[in-house]
């Protein structure tokens, strides 16, 4: 029933993002170990826009990149093709112009958001090798406002003023007044792309991680809940709460010993990101 409704609500908007097709690209071409640097950055530089978008990502306080990078391959050299997959990905997302959007967003600050909650992310993944995934599920992780904020803006308008008005979190409001939340509508999108599947699910149950049944992907999706409470509610938007934490999560078996530190060390990744800005 629920997968009917998102569906639903994803038929009648108006504009979705557009496939991903530079990420795919990028993740055909790291697989053959003969690729370069400079194939890489040329698969980013077909597209004008893309290149553009990659690099103001790149160089972005919250990324806190040490020095100004100013060309795709030096981009590529410097943060290695992982993490280039994962803000070719969010360029696509946010680099896609909408001529109508919900009044009461800021894309950029939403934007903002999503780089700071990849980097925590990242640095709370135990495994070096599973960091880009946990860092572009980040940039990933709120496709869903977007998507609603300029696929049925009067409509997202309606539900962000009602959550600025009141105490109830931006995706229950959304679930009472759209029959589904950002986050179903942008794993629902994640899916239709191909995307991983722990991916998909982390960003399906990223605010309420005890509602899952599932243990697949339980790692991605625990320490994107964590990277999402530490980062806070998104400036410009009138979600605040959304910054909580489930407690009923710290109950889950082998949970309770990990999330002090794991909270601990999302805090502290964000006061370095708010210090490099």
């Amino acid at each position: 029933a629920k997968d009917l409704r998102v569906r639903k609500l994803v038929g009648k908007i108006s504009s979705l993002p557009s496939f991903p097709k530079t990420y795919w690209e990028l993740s055909d071409a790291a697989k053959r170990s003969e690729v370069g640097m400079a194939e890489l950055a040329q698969i980013v530089q077909k597209d004008g826009a893309m290149t553009a978008k990659v690099l103001q990502l790149v160089n972005s306080s919250y990324f806190g990149v040490a020095q100004r990078i100013t060309s795709v391959q030096q981009a590529v050299s410097y943060l290695g093709v992982g993490l280039i997959k994962g803000l070719a990905l969010s360029a696509q997302v946010f680099g896609s112009p909408s001529a109508q959007r919900a009044k009461n967003i800021d894309l950029d600050a939403l934007q903002n958001h999503c780089v700071l909650v990849g980097r925590i992310a990242r640095k709370l993944t135990a495994d070096p090798k599973r960091g880009d995934e946990a860092f572009a599920t980040g940039l990933v992780h709120d496709l869903g406002k977007l998507v609603l904020a300029t696929g049925l803006a009067a409509q997202y308008d309606e539900v962000l003023s009602a959550c600025a008005g009141g105490t109830r979190p931006l995706h229950e409001l959304e679930q009472a007044h759209l029959g589904a939340s950002h986050a179903d509508v942008g794993s629902h999108l994640l899916a239709a792309w191909g995307l991983p599947y722990e991916m998909v699910e982390a960003v399906a149950s990223h605010h309420q991680p005890s509602a899952t049944a599932s243990d697949a992907g339980w790692d991605l999706l625990l320490v994107l809940h964590v990277a999402n409470a530490a980062a806070g509610g998104v400036a410009g938007e009138p979600d605040e709460q959304d910054g909580g934490v489930d407690q009923a999560v710290i109950a889950r078996p082998r949970i309770a010993e990990r999330w002090a530190s794991l909270r601990e060390a999302a805090l502290a990744e964000r006061k370095r990101a708010v210090e490099d800005a």
